[in-house]
């Protein structure tokens, strides 16, 4: 029976050889340093316990004391580090040459692939740990909503938009959507809003998105050009003509700009949003628009609330939005009409 360090801490072991006559070693106890063990060999109740356990192993108090005052006397070993013969940089450059020469040497474009999106995630993936650890550090204390402009929750902001941009980055649209449905959340805008039913349109979520738009300010013609757009999306433009409707009412500038792309000329007006949200309209609902726009009547009914400087609720009503969705469908321009009350007073 023989006492050992094992970093801070004293073993109490006893040697014995098992059946194949090899040594073994038991352990019987531990001590917390050399001083605790000391402590615990002269108590005699301890030892006693100890002997009632162990009845056929010889104990040696005097000596075992002895090792432990020995052990007393030395302070514990200092680890010290191996220094490392190759840098941590050298060996990641190594092993991407290997990597390169084994992938050269297989000529399997779809091994390639796979390996180049593996290595690609695991980075996304600590970016993405990194900006959560971000998000939870900012945050403030006792909220769970802000203002924008916030000055105590302006990193927090930050940190939820960066996620977001992450995600978007890396293709992850849903992850993207979720992010920015917490960015929402957490700090209720209009821009915010936006964002998401963007991320929402773009996923296919076409009810979830209009629903998301309809939080924008009723006069906002981005509202009506958004739900326009994803009831257009959803096969259905017919449905967005009342909405298209209002968002020419506000602003005519949209369809100005697209009326200029259709041509193949640079928009003066309307640039930026067909930069920013243009991608969200079908090429069936882009028509539709510019079949609504185009049409003389339609364009007779704004320049009369232009020139009276009122936004109607409603720019027509009865026959007169029948008869401007069937030249829609037909794709004409103009048609002569019967002049009647219901269609020139809106």
């Amino acid at each position: 029976m023989f006492l050992r360090r094992m970093g801070r801490k004293i073993l109490l072991l006893h040697n014995y050889r098992d059946g194949t006559g090899k040594v073994r070693q038991q352990r019987l106890g531990d001590f917390a340093g050399a001083q605790d063990a000391a402590c615990q060999l002269r108590d005699e109740k301890w030892l006693q316990e100890l002997k009632a356990l162990y009845p056929d192993f010889r104990f040696d108090q005097e000596r075992l004391l002895e090792r432990a005052r020995t052990l007393q006397d030395k302070p514990p070993p200092q680890r010290v580090q191996k220094a490392r013969s190759r840098n941590l940089h050298h060996i990641i450059e190594r092993t991407l040459l290997t990597l390169q020469r084994l992938l050269e040497k297989a000529q399997d474009p779809e091994l390639e692939r796979r390996v180049v999106q593996q290595l690609t995630r695991t980075s996304r993936a600590k970016r993405e740990v990194e900006l959560r650890a971000w998000v939870r550090a900012t945050q403030p204390p006792r909220r769970s909503c802000w203002h924008r402009d916030d000055p105590a929750a302006a990193a927090h902001r930050q940190a939820m938009q960066q996620v977001v941009e992450h995600f978007e980055g890396a293709g992850q649209f849903e992850e993207a959507c979720v992010a920015q449905a917490e960015l929402a959340r957490a700090f209720p805008d209009q821009q915010a809003w936006l964002d998401h039913g963007v991320l929402l349109q773009r996923l296919g979520r076409w009810d979830e998105a209009i629903l998301e738009y309809s939080r924008l300010p009723y006069r906002d013609s981005l509202r009506h050009y958004q739900i326009a757009s994803a009831v257009c999306a959803k096969g259905n433009p017919e449905e967005s003509l009342e909405h298209v409707f209002r968002a020419l009412t506000w602003d005519r500038d949209v369809a100005e700009g697209l009326l200029k792309i259709e041509k193949g000329l640079e928009p003066t007006k309307g640039a930026e949003y067909w930069q920013r949200l243009g991608r969200l309209w079908t090429p069936a609902g882009r028509k539709f628009l510019l079949a609504v726009y185009n049409q003389s009547l339609v364009k007779m009914g704004l320049g009369r609330a232009a020139r009276r400087g009122i936004k109607p609720r409603r720019l027509f009503r009865g026959h007169a939005v029948t008869v401007i969705l069937g030249q829609a469908r037909d794709g004409v321009a103009y048609r002569k009409l019967p002049v009647t009350r219901e269609i020139i007073d809106f």
